[in-house]
């Protein structure tokens, strides 16, 4: 049993990869903003509450400006060099581990996790409209 758990772990973490150098290597396709608006503030099926955590700035990092600030703080490093705004967001809901913004905890749920229990796994076309979204704050 100890076995078969740690075998799906492994494809689970595998298939995260994958994605992962999928998202750096091909163009990131664009989303619908106003859709990802939606599952940003969890108005409507499927129930992500983004919103609950960013817009306390004591909880998780705001939102404003959110394009600019990755480009100017995040893009300029370089474990980051050659990555869009686009994919470095994509890549923080994906992997919200990877990199915790100072002094935040980690909090965020991993949406896309196949283990994931909570509010909803998305899917990739949440992924782009949830992207498409955050690129006009």
């Amino acid at each position: 049993m100890i076995r078969l758990l740690v075998r799906l772990a492994l494809v689970v973490c595998g298939l995260s990869l994958v994605l992962l150098i999928a998202i750096r290597v091909i163009e990131f396709p664009q989303g619908d903003a106003a859709r990802g608006e939606v599952l940003y503030f969890g108005a409507s099926s499927p129930y992500l509450p983004c919103f609950q955590c960013h817009e306390l700035p004591s909880v998780a990092p705001g939102m404003g400006g959110l394009s600019e600030r990755v480009l100017q703080e995040r893009l300029s490093l370089p474990q980051n060099a050659g990555q869009t705004v686009e994919e470095y967001l994509a890549e923080s809901v994906i992997d919200p581990q990877r990199y915790i913004v100072p002094p935040y905890n980690d909090l965020m749920p991993a949406f896309w996790s196949s283990n994931f229990s909570g509010f909803h796994r998305i899917t990739l076309v949440d992924l782009q409209d949830i992207v498409a979204y955050m690129m006009t704050l």
